[in-house]
């Protein structure tokens, strides 16, 4: 049932525990949930920045990581459903195990990380709402590539490139796209 099945109760039964031994490990169900997801998070956040280890530029990187992205969400649908395609019960910063904004363990932070790099090669200097949007549209860019796939797979009802083949090219006209809006050059690599 997802996130919003979950309940103080439910995890007491399954666990074979009273609810006050669930809420002396978890203030509530956004705590909870917040930690069951953090393990997925966490791997998701390496397996990323191990295609960032081996990028030979911050245009590469972007490519790699999209790759790997999308990769990761398809060999794990289930885990991607949970942490970003099902609505959870909104937690505080301090009840996830992950360090906020650290890329080694933050993926969001490591897309914005690239993004920063990126326009840093480019420009003499990128204001922060310029990095935030690049980086929330980089994202929201892979997401949705790794999210239709999953829900949709193979529509019969419109052709799709192979997804390497998508994700390649939505990156490139992403870093086109960027580079032109921010008035850079866009011959990044």
């Amino acid at each position: 049932g997802g996130a919003q099945a979950v309940t103080m109760r439910a995890v007491a039964d399954d666990v074979g525990v009273s609810t006050t031994v669930v809420y002396g490990f978890f203030s509530d169900k956004a705590a909870l949930v917040a930690q069951a997801v953090d393990g997925d998070l966490k791997r998701f956040a390496r397996h990323l920045k191990q295609a960032v280890d081996e990028a030979t530029s911050p245009a590469n990187a972007l490519h790699r990581v999209a790759q790997a992205y999308v990769a990761f969400g398809l060999a794990h649908p289930q885990s991607y459903r949970v942490m970003f395609m099902e609505p959870r019960p909104p937690s505080a910063v301090e009840d996830s195990s992950i360090e906020f904004g650290n890329p080694s363990e933050d993926a969001y932070a490591l897309a914005r990380a690239l993004v920063e790099g990126l326009l840093a090669g480019e420009l003499a200097s990128a204001d922060e709402d310029t990095i935030e949007m690049a980086a929330q549209m980089f994202w929201e860019m892979v997401h949705g590539i790794t999210s239709l796939r999953i829900s949709s797979g193979d529509d019969p009802w419109f052709h799709r490139l192979p997804v390497v083949e998508h994700a390649e090219r939505m990156v490139r006209v992403f870093i086109a796209g960027l580079l032109q809006d921010v008035g850079a050059p866009t011959t990044a690599k």
